[in-house]
């Protein structure tokens, strides 16, 4: 709903809301390229909701291409999908990153090093098993707060 000073009034049913937002996530990973037909993406999941919501509109839109193409060429590729999930509570492993972790003194340094270190396994899974593309369900909050952090620094 939008009113006459080109504001939204902010009243969406759930429906509504959800086709809007996803109609904002296919318009900018299409018209910037991010994912292609021939590509294979990896969704990252952490579990919390932002992750689930992309694997859930990573998924339609494969489906949604699929149903396309399928109707006109089914020749043409859609990309595959993939899902990954880093377990933080292997007991080993957990014991290790901690001992690392107490080895660096400030906290901007080991959140960023916990970053790197999720952002390297990631990635690693996704070269051995052939992905090309990494999604990560990021909220804007977080991003807000990689670009305070990172312009402070």
């Amino acid at each position: 709903m939008t009113f006459g000073d080109g504001s939204d009034y902010g009243r969406f049913c759930a429906d509504c809301f959800r086709s809007n937002v996803f109609g904002k996530f296919r318009l900018a990973v299409t018209s910037h390229a991010m994912i292609t037909p021939s590509d294979n993406v990896l969704v990252a999941f952490s579990g919390g909701s932002s992750s689930r919501v992309a694997i859930q509109f990573v998924h339609e839109w494969q489906v949604a291409l699929k149903n396309y193409e399928a109707s006109r060429d089914r020749s043409l590729p859609v990309f595959g999908v993939g899902v990954a999930f880093v377990d933080e509570n292997s007991t080993e492993a957990r014991d290790r990153l901690v001992k690392l972790l107490d080895s660096v003194s400030d906290v901007t340094g080991k959140e960023d090093l916990l970053v790197h270190l999720k952002m390297l396994s990631l990635q690693k899974v996704a070269s051995e098993n052939g992905y090309n593309r990494l999604v990560l369900g990021t909220c804007t909050s977080r991003l807000a707060s990689h670009v305070l952090t990172a312009t402070v620094k």
